[in-house]
């Protein structure tokens, strides 16, 4: 039983430490926008390899994971950090392997449109709420839900990721409905 009560306290400690990190980052959302380092960069090649390095933490999970580039003939540039949207889309998809059943699938995706691109992220997971989908991008919005704050989750990767998408000029959007999974997608500007 000491042995059962020491692994619970350090569970506890790793989750608070977890919630420390993301206290720190949320306070510091001012410099994560503020500092953007803009460069060309090829999106789809920064989201492949983003969504290659999810692959271990997938197969972990026994899920499902995909990047599909939709519509697209050659490379995209865009001006942008390719740190912090390589960011944005790792807490997409850290959200998506979280909430998607065993057997489950995530499939991310890039599309190219006259004036800006789209990137997507839907996941089989069991779907938020209509209430919910209204503030999941506030932050600390696992609170909302015990389930979810269950789930190890600080309620800060979604308003990390919108902040991100934001100082770049683009939109973040969420559509889901219960039980059928998320889809999250971002439009930045070319």
């Amino acid at each position: 039983s000491q042995r059962k009560l020491i692994e619970t306290c350090a569970e506890d400690v790793e989750r608070l430490r977890g919630l420390v990190d993301d206290l720190l980052t949320a306070s510091r959302f001012d410099l994560l926008t503020e500092r953007l380092r803009l460069k060309p960069v090829d999106l789809g090649r920064l989201l492949r390899n983003t969504v290659q390095s999810f692959q271990s933490q997938a197969s972990g999970r026994s899920v499902s994971l995909t990047f599909e580039p939709v519509s697209l003939s050659g490379p995209v540039q865009v001006e942008l950090d390719p740190e912090k949207i390589s960011w944005a889309l790792s807490n997409l998809l850290t959200n998506a392997l979280r909430h998607s059943p065993p057997g489950g699938s995530v499939r991310a995706w890039l599309e190219r449109g006259e004036s800006s691109v789209k990137v997507g992220v839907r996941d089989s997971g069991s779907g938020i709420e209509g209430p919910r989908q209204s503030r999941i991008f506030e932050e600390f919005s696992s609170n909302y839900d015990l389930r979810v704050a269950r789930t190890g989750a600080t309620g800060t990767g979604l308003a990390i990721a919108k902040e991100i998408v934001v100082a770049h000029g683009g939109s973040i959007a969420c559509s889901s409905e219960p039980g059928r999974g998320a889809t999250f997608q971002f439009l930045l500007p070319r």
